[in-house]
């Protein structure tokens, strides 16, 4: 199962497997989304594919991106990652492979928790 990390405007999970879902924005506190940005050309042709995807009323990323959160329920974050990477109009999501992640970094306020990923 996963470990759920939250904090005041940061929500994210660490996976059993050591997979690690970051989102910057808590939307629930069972299961949160899953941040994604897309590109701007295409954009509602990756929406159509993606279904299951809400845009933040935030503004574009420094290079151009649409930041949005991918809603729907997922188990494997290994196999997630992979149909994220793979679709066409999504730039980056915020899946990590435990190879990748050593330390999580949580704030809460003025604090900063520090956990150390095993």
């Amino acid at each position: 199962m996963a470990e759920l990390l939250s904090g005041s405007d940061w929500q994210g999970r660490i996976f059993s497997d050591g997979w690690a879902k970051a989102h910057g924005g808590v939307h629930s506190s069972v299961e949160p989304a899953t941040g994604a940005v897309l590109a701007e050309f295409g954009l509602a042709g990756t929406l159509a594919r993606l279904e299951r995807v809400r845009l933040r009323d935030v503004p574009l990323s420094p290079d151009r991106g649409v930041i949005a959160d991918y809603l729907a329920p997922f188990e494997d974050p290994e196999v997630l990652s992979a149909e994220l990477s793979a679709a066409v109009g999504v730039v980056e999501h915020g899946l990590f492979p435990g190879s990748m992640v050593a330390d999580v970094l949580v704030g809460r306020g003025d604090d900063v928790e520090h956990r150390v990923v095993s």
